[in-house]
């Protein structure tokens, strides 16, 4: 954690996963995301925790409608649920925040939380796509902002650096 930036002080902060899947140029459907997880981001910094950052790959069924691709979209929500189980296990964070905004992602970004009931963890809609048009006719679409509180109750150093024997 040190030479990924972390102070020692640190070290006695509650470590937040925030988690946002995110299909990269592929798709238009998430990429607003980058932009919700910098905002969390910051208020995790804000409210005195360490925050950790992870985008799970996902497929989206618009882009890979009716080709090859579409087989590997459904699959791709457990794979986001497992990337961010792996990620807040691995690293053994005190809570974790998910965005997602669609059938896939929203599932995905939940059931790591089901499976670890003894973690705080909260999940933010994260809206649809941003509008565009078609053939110069604009689409169906909307921005969402969200702006959350989050209350870190944690005593002690966080899960990081308590160990099992």
């Amino acid at each position: 954690m040190y030479t990924a930036g972390a102070q020692r002080q640190d070290m006695e902060k509650p470590v937040v996963l925030i988690a946002a899947p995110y299909a990269g140029d592929a798709a238009s459907c998430n990429q607003h995301f980058l932009q919700l997880t910098e905002a969390i981001r910051e208020e995790v910094v804000k409210l005195g925790g360490l925050p950790y950052v992870t985008h799970p790959p996902v497929i989206s069924d618009g882009v890979t409608m009716g080709a090859e691709g579409m087989r590997y979209s459904l699959p791709s929500r457990d794979l986001i649920a497992s990337s961010i189980e792996l990620m807040a296990e691995g690293y053994r964070v005190d809570a974790i925040v998910t965005v997602g905004g669609c059938d896939k992602t929203q599932p995905g970004c939940v059931m790591p939380m089901a499976r670890h009931l003894d973690l705080f963890g909260v999940t933010v809609y994260g809206g649809g796509r941003h509008p565009g048009t078609t053939g110069g006719v604009p689409e169906v679409g909307g921005e969402v902002r969200v702006r959350a509180e989050l209350r870190l109750p944690v005593r002690g150093p966080g899960r990081l650096c308590r160990r099992n024997h």
